[in-house]
């Protein structure tokens, strides 16, 4: 929006996260009636800081001028830097906080075969007041080398300062009454009062219940088995809230001094979640006498999060026909994550070399369209392969050679990509290939190391 006048390269601003620890421990053990007692105490004071500070003046501003040249020449231009909008003054922020806790972890062998532990801690926030956590756990072995074990708890997590302040405006590419247009999108801090306006309200601790049990398999010359369930439900989740997209938001937001963009959103707690799932790991070691050692270790996940209840969107957002908690934030939690996953890996060592071979499976993952469930994007599973060779020089020097991603694996092309410059959704009129976003392995297909370690 400066015309000729405008630069190439600009100074965005920067954030600034900075955290201060203090911890003391202390672990004994006593006696009771014949039976020892683990015990661990300790505190902890925690200092958070986290800022904001503006960009140079012409990577937020609007010059005023319109675009010179080409179909769009007259037309108002798009102001500040392209891409990556600069942090303005009223983006800057300066926020602290400080946190206290102290706990106390008690453990004992009740009987021979019988495993007990509880833990509680106790921790208070300057803004957020305070929470007491237990924890209890226990370990039943049923025979030599079988184990049952089992655990529940509960936990909090107060809103991060970057949650509760962070404030930025950038571009982002939107699919809208099935047309892809870029448009300038404003996140705002719950505090704001454009947020407010939008029905915003003070974030709120997360608070959350884990259980888990599962059983330990141990035997000499037998692999080490492990299976593990777990359960977790978290009340109050912080996330992004939708992006709210609309000529009326516009309007709105001009109204309370904000002009220049498209649509907003901001942090809230907007739905209760429940994560369950199993974990398998199998391990195995074998010395092949003078030919080297052989370790295997193969594991295998499902995991499926699903949102149990979405918090009732804000009337002032009901008024503008915006949602707080869409498809597509659903997606997000619910199918942005492989439900499946599976890992064997291979390691064998033979006097100076070293070879790895690692195999991993990926589930399908999926983007959810705000509306259109045909226009779902979703990445199928695939397998990814790793091989590794080292070799010991010397005492204190290893050259190494590994090939990750063997078979050149990509995840799959957004479903526009063939329309090639006439598509009009997510690959950007054919320029973006794969779906990257939403990829667990990544679009780098096959990479070569080559590495030489001094120690």
């Amino acid at each position: 929006s400066m015309g000729l006048q405008s630069p190439t390269d600009f100074y965005i601003g920067e954030q600034r996260a900075l955290q201060w620890t203090n911890n003391v421990d202390i672990v004994g053990a006593a006696k009771m009636r014949n039976r020892s007692i683990n015990i661990a105490a300790g505190g902890e004071f925690r200092i958070d800081t986290y800022g904001i500070r503006r960009g140079d003046s012409a990577s937020y501003e609007n010059g005023g001028q319109a675009i010179l040249d080409g179909t769009a020449q007259g037309q108002l231009a798009a102001i500040g830097a392209q891409g990556m909008f600069g942090f303005q003054p009223i983006d800057e922020v300066a926020a602290s906080r400080s946190s206290v806790a102290a706990y106390i972890d008690l453990e004992s062998r009740l009987f021979p075969r019988l495993l007990v532990d509880g833990a509680a801690r106790a921790e208070r926030y300057s803004d957020f007041g305070g929470t007491i956590d237990e924890k209890f756990a226990t370990r039943v072995d049923l025979f030599p080398g079988f184990a049952l074990r089992g655990s529940i708890g509960t936990g909090f997590r107060a809103p991060s300062l970057n949650q509760s302040n962070f404030a930025t405006t950038r571009s982002t590419f939107v699919i809208k009454d099935g047309v892809a247009g870029v448009y300038q999108i404003r996140t705002f801090p719950v505090r704001t009062a454009e947020a407010k306006v939008l029905g915003a309200q003070p974030l709120e601790p997360e608070q959350s219940l884990s259980l888990s049990a599962g059983i330990v398999f141990d035997r000499p010359s037998l692999p080490t088995v492990t299976i593990d369930y777990y359960d977790i439900r978290i009340d109050g989740r912080i996330v992004s809230s939708s992006e709210f997209i609309d000529s009326s938001v516009t309007s709105l937001l001009a109204a309370h001094g904000t002009s220049g963009v498209a649509g907003a959103q901001y942090f809230a707690n907007a739905a209760d979640t429940r994560t369950r799932g199993a974990d398998i790991i199998a391990r195995y070691a074998t010395v092949l006498g003078r030919e080297g050692i052989l370790q295997l270790v193969g594991g295998y996940n499902q995991t499926r999060t699903r949102v149990a209840d979405v918090r009732s969107t804000p009337p002032e957002l009901n008024s503008i026909q915006a949602t707080l908690f869409g498809r597509t934030q659903r997606g997000i939690i619910e199918r942005a994550q492989p439900d499946r996953t599976l890992m064997l890996t291979t390691d064998y060592s033979f006097r100076r070399f070293t070879v790895d071979l690692h195999n991993q499976r990926f589930g399908k993952t999926a983007l959810l369209d705000a509306s259109d469930p045909a226009s779902d994007q979703t990445v199928e599973s695939a397998w990814i392969t790793d091989v590794g060779l080292s070799y010991k020089v010397g005492r204190r020097v290893t050259a190494s050679a590994s090939v990750a991603n063997v078979f050149d694996v990509y995840p799959s092309e957004w479903i526009d990509f063939k329309d090639g410059v006439n598509a009009t959704g997510l690959s950007i009129a054919g320029n973006s290939r794969y779906a990257v976003a939403i990829s667990p392995f990544g679009a780098n297909g096959r990479t070569i190391y080559l590495r030489l370690t001094y120690r």
